[in-house]
């Protein structure tokens, strides 16, 4: 079915009877390997020998054919160069974000220091009853602290017992070994 010359190159055998576009009787030729894709930077080598490949060894040619379609060397380099080209401004975008970024994140710290140093100066100026102030300035209203007497104090001691206590016994339920499971290995009864 094959001829000695006809490489298949993870595709079906092409029969004789096949047309040109690899449909005969209703069938196609189906690739059976996935096409190779390469990551950006194995591309962009990629791409640079390429365009070293045009220029050594096709740069005296004046025409190539590659799909039954003729490009001049030119028009071989220009898509990879246009990888290379957009890769590099990828690049450069990324780094433009990542130093934006940082710049952000010193002017936010900046920002909440003055924050809190403007509500340290409405407390001290105002006291904590100034409402109408606070939010003028975009701060939240202090909440008062409530008086915390010894039965409070207590009853969030036992809280706090009982939450540890109750962690505890989770932990040593969790950490408890499973249960062996006995196989019989006398046969049944017949």
């Amino acid at each position: 079915m094959e001829s000695e010359g006809d490489e298949t190159h993870g595709q079906r055998a092409v029969p004789e009877a096949r047309s040109q576009e690899g449909t005969a009787l209703g069938k196609e030729v189906i690739s059976m390997t996935k096409p190779y894709q390469p990551n950006q930077i194995a591309a962009a080598a990629a791409d640079e020998k390429a365009v070293a490949g045009v220029d050594k060894y096709l740069a005296g040619v004046t025409q190539v054919t590659l799909g039954k379609k003729p490009y001049t060397p030119a028009q071989l380099k220009a898509p990879l160069q246009a990888e290379i080209d957009v890769n590099k401004a990828l690049d450069l975008a990324k780094a433009a974000l990542r130093q934006q970024v940082a710049d952000a994140q010193s002017v936010r710290a900046d920002a909440r220091a003055m924050r809190a140093a403007l509500k340290q100066y409405i407390l001290s100026a105002y006291g904590a009853d100034a409402v109408q102030v606070f939010e003028d300035f975009g701060i939240p209203v202090p909440k008062p602290k409530g008086i915390k007497t010894a039965a409070v104090k207590a009853e969030a001691a036992r809280k706090a017992k009982a939450t540890r206590d109750a962690k505890k016994a989770a932990l040593a339920k969790a950490t408890q070994p499973a249960p062996a499971v006995q196989v019989s290995t006398t046969p049944p009864a017949k």
